[in-house]
Protein backbone atom coordinates (compact mmCIF):
# COMPACT_ATOMS: atom_id res chain seq x y z
CA UNK A 1 0.00 0.00 0.00
CA UNK A 2 2.60 2.43 -0.70
CA UNK A 3 1.17 3.90 -4.49
CA UNK A 4 -1.75 5.82 -4.71
CA UNK A 5 -5.31 4.89 -5.99
CA UNK A 6 -5.72 5.83 -9.49
CA UNK A 7 -9.19 6.98 -8.02
CA UNK A 8 -7.63 9.19 -5.73
CA UNK A 9 -4.57 10.35 -8.12
CA UNK A 10 -4.81 13.70 -10.32
CA UNK A 11 -2.52 15.82 -11.58
CA UNK A 12 -3.79 18.88 -9.70
CA UNK A 13 -2.37 16.39 -6.69
CA UNK A 14 0.96 16.20 -7.60
CA UNK A 15 2.12 18.47 -5.08
CA UNK A 16 0.33 16.86 -2.48
CA UNK A 17 2.63 13.66 -2.97
CA UNK A 18 6.10 15.79 -0.70
CA UNK A 19 3.10 17.42 1.79
CA UNK A 20 4.79 17.07 5.29
CA UNK A 21 1.10 16.14 6.70
CA UNK A 22 0.95 13.54 4.00
CA UNK A 23 4.15 11.58 5.29
CA UNK A 24 3.50 12.04 9.16
CA UNK A 25 -0.37 10.82 8.61
CA UNK A 26 0.61 8.06 6.63
CA UNK A 27 2.89 6.81 9.06
CA UNK A 28 0.45 6.93 11.25
CA UNK A 29 -2.52 5.09 9.67
CA UNK A 30 -0.19 2.39 8.30
CA UNK A 31 0.93 1.35 11.81
CA UNK A 32 -2.71 2.14 13.03
CA UNK A 33 -5.15 -0.93 13.91
CA UNK A 34 -8.53 1.14 12.98
CA UNK A 35 -11.29 0.17 15.19
CA UNK A 36 -14.31 1.07 12.54
CA UNK A 37 -16.29 1.81 15.00
CA UNK A 38 -18.59 4.97 14.66
CA UNK A 39 -18.07 8.35 16.15
CA UNK A 40 -20.63 8.94 18.70
CA UNK A 41 -21.60 12.59 16.68
CA UNK A 42 -22.84 9.97 14.14
CA UNK A 43 -25.22 8.67 16.35
CA UNK A 44 -26.35 12.13 17.59
CA UNK A 45 -26.77 12.88 14.22
CA UNK A 46 -29.39 10.75 13.01
CA UNK A 47 -31.44 10.94 16.45
CA UNK A 48 -31.43 14.69 15.96
CA UNK A 49 -33.28 14.09 12.63
CA UNK A 50 -30.43 13.10 9.85
CA UNK A 51 -32.16 12.82 6.80
CA UNK A 52 -30.91 10.28 3.71
CA UNK A 53 -28.75 13.50 1.76
CA UNK A 54 -25.70 13.24 0.89
CA UNK A 55 -22.67 13.37 3.76
CA UNK A 56 -19.24 14.82 4.12
CA UNK A 57 -16.69 13.67 6.23
CA UNK A 58 -13.65 16.16 6.82
CA UNK A 59 -9.73 14.68 8.29
CA UNK A 60 -11.91 11.21 7.72
CA UNK A 61 -9.04 8.93 8.47
CA UNK A 62 -9.79 4.84 8.41
CA UNK A 63 -13.34 6.21 8.75
CA UNK A 64 -15.70 3.74 11.33
CA UNK A 65 -18.01 6.44 10.74
CA UNK A 66 -18.03 6.86 6.66
CA UNK A 67 -18.15 2.76 7.01
CA UNK A 68 -21.37 2.72 8.93
CA UNK A 69 -23.16 5.55 7.32
CA UNK A 70 -22.72 3.80 3.91
CA UNK A 71 -23.75 1.06 5.61
CA UNK A 72 -26.89 2.55 5.82
CA UNK A 73 -27.20 3.65 2.47
CA UNK A 74 -25.63 6.94 2.71
CA UNK A 75 -23.97 8.29 -0.31
CA UNK A 76 -20.34 9.96 1.97
CA UNK A 77 -17.66 12.03 0.57
CA UNK A 78 -14.48 11.14 2.52
CA UNK A 79 -11.51 13.65 2.28
CA UNK A 80 -8.16 13.39 4.04
CA UNK A 81 -4.28 14.47 2.99
CA UNK A 82 -3.79 10.94 4.02
CA UNK A 83 -3.73 8.35 1.12
CA UNK A 84 -2.96 5.91 2.90
CA UNK A 85 -5.96 6.19 5.05
CA UNK A 86 -8.19 6.60 2.31
CA UNK A 87 -6.53 3.11 0.25
CA UNK A 88 -7.44 1.56 3.95
CA UNK A 89 -10.74 2.72 4.38
CA UNK A 90 -11.84 1.70 0.37
CA UNK A 91 -10.47 -1.42 0.85
CA UNK A 92 -12.88 -1.92 3.93
CA UNK A 93 -15.29 -0.74 2.07
CA UNK A 94 -14.73 -3.17 -0.45
CA UNK A 95 -14.88 -5.96 1.71
CA UNK A 96 -18.22 -4.98 3.54
CA UNK A 97 -19.64 -4.09 -0.14
CA UNK A 98 -20.27 -0.65 -0.05
CA UNK A 99 -17.30 1.46 -1.99
CA UNK A 100 -20.02 2.44 -4.20
CA UNK A 101 -21.88 4.76 -1.51
CA UNK A 102 -17.88 6.19 -0.63
CA UNK A 103 -15.86 8.74 -2.58
CA UNK A 104 -12.60 9.51 -1.44
CA UNK A 105 -10.76 13.00 -2.01
CA UNK A 106 -7.14 13.05 -1.61
CA UNK A 107 -6.40 17.20 -0.44
CA UNK A 108 -5.28 19.45 1.89
CA UNK A 109 -7.96 20.54 4.16
CA UNK A 110 -6.65 23.66 4.74
CA UNK A 111 -7.42 24.63 1.37
CA UNK A 112 -10.28 22.36 0.57
CA UNK A 113 -13.51 23.84 -0.49
CA UNK A 114 -16.63 21.91 -0.35
CA UNK A 115 -19.74 22.86 -2.04
CA UNK A 116 -22.30 24.89 -0.27
CA UNK A 117 -25.66 24.02 0.60
CA UNK A 118 -24.84 20.57 -0.40
CA UNK A 119 -24.69 18.06 2.49
CA UNK A 120 -27.49 16.92 4.83
CA UNK A 121 -24.55 16.21 7.34
CA UNK A 122 -20.70 17.71 7.61
CA UNK A 123 -18.63 15.89 10.19
CA UNK A 124 -14.99 16.22 11.53
CA UNK A 125 -13.32 14.69 14.72
CA UNK A 126 -10.21 15.30 16.20
CA UNK A 127 -9.04 18.72 14.08
CA UNK A 128 -9.10 21.96 14.12
CA UNK A 129 -9.20 24.67 11.62
CA UNK A 130 -11.19 27.94 11.62
CA UNK A 131 -10.97 28.54 8.15
CA UNK A 132 -12.09 25.00 7.21
CA UNK A 133 -14.88 25.39 9.96
CA UNK A 134 -16.24 28.31 7.86
CA UNK A 135 -16.16 26.74 4.68
CA UNK A 136 -17.67 23.37 6.34
CA UNK A 137 -20.76 25.41 7.60
CA UNK A 138 -21.45 26.90 4.32
CA UNK A 139 -21.58 23.29 2.74
CA UNK A 140 -23.85 22.22 5.30
CA UNK A 141 -27.80 21.93 3.78
CA UNK A 142 -29.96 24.92 4.69
CA UNK A 143 -33.28 24.14 6.22
CA UNK A 144 -32.15 20.81 8.08
CA UNK A 145 -28.59 19.88 7.75
CA UNK A 146 -26.31 18.88 10.51
CA UNK A 147 -22.86 20.10 11.16
CA UNK A 148 -21.30 17.73 14.04
CA UNK A 149 -17.46 18.61 14.85
CA UNK A 150 -15.01 17.56 17.46
CA UNK A 151 -12.04 19.54 18.27
CA UNK A 152 -9.31 19.28 20.86
CA UNK A 153 -9.76 22.49 23.46
CA UNK A 154 -6.79 21.87 25.94
CA UNK A 155 -3.38 22.32 24.86
CA UNK A 156 -1.49 21.54 27.99
CA UNK A 157 -0.43 18.14 25.99
CA UNK A 158 1.76 18.57 23.27
CA UNK A 159 -1.14 20.25 21.25
CA UNK A 160 -0.66 23.92 19.30
CA UNK A 161 -2.92 26.33 19.79
CA UNK A 162 -3.50 26.63 16.93
CA UNK A 163 -4.94 23.25 16.48
CA UNK A 164 -7.70 23.37 19.86
CA UNK A 165 -10.85 25.68 19.85
CA UNK A 166 -10.92 28.55 22.15
CA UNK A 167 -13.50 29.27 24.91
CA UNK A 168 -16.84 28.49 23.45
CA UNK A 169 -15.32 26.91 20.44
CA UNK A 170 -17.01 25.79 17.68
CA UNK A 171 -20.17 26.89 18.54
CA UNK A 172 -19.05 30.33 19.18
CA UNK A 173 -18.27 30.50 15.48
CA UNK A 174 -21.27 29.08 13.86
CA UNK A 175 -22.69 31.83 11.34
CA UNK A 176 -26.33 33.33 11.81
CA UNK A 177 -28.66 30.49 10.38
CA UNK A 178 -27.81 27.83 12.90
CA UNK A 179 -28.96 26.13 15.91
CA UNK A 180 -26.55 24.82 18.45
CA UNK A 181 -28.69 20.96 19.33
CA UNK A 182 -26.15 19.66 21.39
CA UNK A 183 -22.59 20.89 23.05
CA UNK A 184 -20.53 18.91 25.68
CA UNK A 185 -16.82 18.71 26.44
CA UNK A 186 -14.83 15.40 26.47
CA UNK A 187 -12.58 14.80 29.32
CA UNK A 188 -9.32 12.88 28.03
CA UNK A 189 -6.69 11.49 30.11
CA UNK A 190 -4.50 12.37 27.00
CA UNK A 191 -6.52 15.88 25.99
CA UNK A 192 -9.98 17.46 26.52
CA UNK A 193 -12.08 17.53 23.76
CA UNK A 194 -15.37 19.84 22.59
CA UNK A 195 -18.23 18.52 20.48
CA UNK A 196 -21.02 20.70 18.63
CA UNK A 197 -24.21 19.34 16.50
CA UNK A 198 -25.92 22.27 15.27
CA UNK A 199 -28.67 22.89 12.29
CA UNK A 200 -28.76 25.01 9.91
CA UNK A 201 -32.31 26.10 9.73
CA UNK A 202 -31.44 29.70 7.09
CA UNK A 203 -29.27 30.33 4.89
Amino acid sequence: MTDIDPIITSSEHTGLLHHADRHKWNEKHRAAAPSYEPHPLVGQSITAGLDSGPVLELACGISGSALYLAGLGFDVTVVDVSDIALLRLMAEARRRGIEQRITPVFEDLTTFTPPVDAFSLVLCTCYWNSDLFARACAAVAVGDGLLAWEAVSDAEHGFRRSWCVGPGEPAALLPNGYVVVQEEDVPSGKHDSRRVLARREVG
